[in-house]
């Protein structure tokens, strides 16, 4: 089987559960109030348009440590998923992003109704909500209360350094003097842990996996956590916004401190490394001026 065959075998196992999960938590938040319903249904719409390769990745991480219970892991990795889509809404705030997987993101969903506080402060909590459900779902999984602890407090060590990553992003988006180490620590934090660490190290706690086994984990997660940050820099400027659902000029516009930025900053000479300081991030940078940085980006060796 294939990455991408196993990848979707995953993601259909997943989407008849989360059916199943969400439809049973519509009902119960209907007694509270209708419109909840309404609410449950833009989350569970937003988890929908995603790949699932942090769920995927944690029934890998749980069958290559020899795990074999299928029925017992599906809620769990689930719950990932959940978190997954916790952060995503969060940060699409943080980034102000219109578009996720092609559609309008959870606050930008809202904002059209009453206004942007009202669609921020909604996916807040929705994204909250979901991260209140994941937990719900690991917890209430069928393994032993022993492994579920370790797993959760695992999950817990992995997500406080997501947070503390997204903190220093947000901060090193108004440091001058961004260096290549800076921005390496922000996506090791923010990304590789989360990505890749926190998934398969779930799956493999929850199948028994050693200590010695889960530093072996780690050390290979966060090269690939990275590497696949540094794709997600390349097609946050060059990217089809029609393949990946998001704009090309969201990152030139928000003066996003990526891997692309600090390498073209450093190769760039003369003008260009003038035009790169001045237009990127700029509040009034337009297509003709983001097409100007691209190439600068490609011409300098940076790409």
């Amino acid at each position: 089987m294939t990455a991408n065959e196993y990848l979707t075998a995953y993601s259909k196992d997943a989407e008849r559960f989360l059916n199943s999960f969400f439809l049973k938590k519509k009902r119960l938040s209907s007694k509270i109030d209708p419109g909840l319903i309404n609410i449950l249904q833009v989350f569970q719409d937003y988890i929908k348009g995603g790949k699932k390769a942090r769920g995927a990745l944690t029934v890998l991480g749980y069958q290559t440590c020899g795990g074999k219970d299928m029925k017992a892991i599906l809620p769990v990795s689930c719950g990932i998923e959940l978190f997954h889509s916790f952060l995503l809404i969060h940060d699409d705030i943080i980034d102000r992003d219109k578009k996720r997987r092609g559609k309008p993101t959870v606050h930008t969903h809202f904002a059209t109704k009453r206004g942007e506080h009202y669609g921020n402060s909604k996916a807040i909590i929705i994204g909250d909500v979901g991260a209140f459900l994941a937990y719900e779902l690991i917890l209430s999984s069928n393994f032993s209360k022993d492994r579920t602890l370790k797993a959760v407090t695992k999950l817990n060590e992995f997500l406080l350094k997501t947070g503390y990553g997204q903190l220093l992003d947000i901060d090193y988006d108004f440091k001058k003097d961004i260096s290549w180490n800076d921005i390496l620590k922000v996506r090791t934090y923010k990304t590789a842990f989360y990505t890749i660490v926190m998934p398969l190290s779930v799956g493999a706690i929850l199948a028994g996996a050693d200590e010695k086994l889960l530093s072996g984990i780690e050390k290979y997660g966060i090269p690939v956590g990275i590497a696949f940050q540094l794709s997600d820099d390349i097609l946050g400027v060059f990217g089809d916004s029609g393949k990946t659902g998001k704009s090309a000029m969201s990152d030139i516009k928000e003066g996003k401190k990526t891997f692309l930025y600090v390498k073209a900053l450093e190769l760039a000479k003369g003008e260009d490394k003038k035009f790169l300081q001045k237009w990127y991030g700029a509040k009034d940078v337009n297509e003709s001026k983001a097409k100007k940085i691209r190439e600068i980006i490609e011409s300098c060796g940076a790409l």
